[in-house]
């Protein structure tokens, strides 16, 4: 099979798969690595079209992998994210690096998109990148018993990296720069790290100043 003829069989697969409308947008990866092994193209869903969904056909297992199930929880991924630091930090300004930020990059799985929400957080194990406003402070310790109740039993992920800022800005949310710099620089003035274990039980808390 020639690869236009490979990559219609992809299209067909995909609109197959779900319940959806696939339209082929391109083919990344470069050709002359996908020849040997694998192609990887870029579908745009009709349900969900702001994200690109991934579908790579592993020529050698003859398998199929997408990222559709991250595409179509995305909004609710970040709804999820958006509620707990909220419940957290109640007014204090903070901003989270937005989901669909963190699941770009052409990763695809078998993971069936028809599972509930649940069941995929608890598959993908989701992180949190925040940065928080530390004018108005909580105790760590009053921060650390937030997070446990909410991670423990309503928010499941992988890892949570909070940064807390003495100079917290609005631009924050415009400029990815300024957030790398914070990072890179260690331009905070604590930063809270949090690792999960299986996406439900919290294996270790950490503060960095």
């Amino acid at each position: 099979m020639n690869r236009k003829d490979s990559i219609k069989k992809m299209e067909s697969y995909i609109n197959e798969k779900y319940d959806d409308d696939f339209e082929y947008l391109e083919e990344f990866g470069g050709k002359a690595w996908g020849d040997n092994r694998q192609i990887s193209i870029l579908c745009k869903s009709k349900k969900y079209p702001e994200i690109p969904v991934t579908l790579i056909y592993d020529k050698k297992e003859e398998a199929y992998y997408d990222n559709y199930a991250d595409v179509k929880y995305c909004k609710q991924a970040d709804q999820s994210i958006n509620d707990t630091l909220s419940e957290i930090f109640k007014n204090t300004r903070f901003h989270y690096e937005p989901y669909k930020d963190l699941i770009s990059g052409g990763s695809a799985s078998n993971f069936d998109a028809d599972k509930p929400f649940e069941d995929y957080l608890l598959n993908r194990g989701i992180t949190i990148i925040a940065y928080v406003d530390n004018t108005k402070q909580l105790s760590a310790q009053e921060i650390e018993d937030a997070f446990t109740q909410k991670l423990v039993n309503h928010m499941y992920c992988d890892m949570v990296n909070i940064y807390f800022l003495d100079n917290y800005t609005d631009d924050l949310e415009t400029d990815y720069s300024i957030a790398n710099k914070i990072v890179v620089n260690h331009e905070y003035t604590n930063q809270l790290s949090i690792r999960m274990r299986n996406a439900q039980k919290i294996e270790s808390i950490s503060w960095e100043k």
